[in-house]
């Protein structure tokens, strides 16, 4: 299959929809939302993140480039999980957001989840367009639609947008995850991103499989 669209990939699989729901005060950016997936209305955004959700897993990720690399970092706030691991000089911003959410939803899988809310929070709304969008043409992005859509057969899950560097607790401690990532040094052969078919084969730093 050349490419794996999501609503085609929930389809042939019957799985429930994925809902991303990005929160932001643009109209355009509202109306597309409502369009992918379920939208709570503009109260969300005016509201603490924490508030969003009372029950439930609540994830941030975070990708960072900087001089020395780039890195990737997850943080769990409920349950505390911290992972940091480096992704080499080569990967873009991008791909480190998008493989952030990979790694994220890859620890939701290896713990087994079931029947669980499980929300994963995201300041990279280039991240999460990506993965509503029809037309797929990132590896990592197809294998994150993937192991999404493998979370969500026995569970709910939800992508939100939050801001970033707005003193939001989980997303500071995930972006100071990804910055440590990035400086820490990357033993594997480069280009890092092109490891992703490997992630049920060996161990990442950090814990992740």
């Amino acid at each position: 299959m050349r490419t794996a669209p999501t609503e085609a990939l929930e389809a042939l699989l019957s799985l429930p929809r994925l809902h991303i729901e990005v929160e932001a005060g643009a109209m355009r950016s509202s109306y597309s939302v409502k369009q992918w997936g379920q939208w709570r209305g503009r109260e969300d955004s005016n509201q603490d993140p924490d508030a969003l959700v009372s029950h439930g897993l609540v994830w941030f990720t975070n990708g960072s480039k900087t001089l020395e690399g780039t890195g990737v970092g997850v943080r769990g706030m409920r349950p505390r999980v911290a992972r940091s691991f480096p992704l080499g000089k080569h990967t873009s911003v991008f791909q480190a957001e998008v493989f952030a959410i990979l790694a994220c939803v890859s620890e939701n899988l290896k713990l087994g989840y079931s029947n669980q809310h499980i929300q994963i929070r995201t300041d990279s709304q280039a991240a999460l367009h990506a993965l509503k969008s029809l037309r797929i043409i990132s590896q990592v992005v197809l294998e994150c639609t993937n192991s999404l859509a493998a979370l969500c057969q026995r569970n709910k899950v939800r992508l939100v947008w939050v801001s970033g560097h707005s003193g939001v607790a989980g997303n500071e401690e995930a972006d100071a995850l990804a910055r440590k990532g990035s400086s820490d040094t990357f033993t594997r052969p480069e280009p890092a991103i092109g490891l992703h078919r490997q992630l049920d084969q060996k161990k990442m730093p950090g814990g992740l499989v």
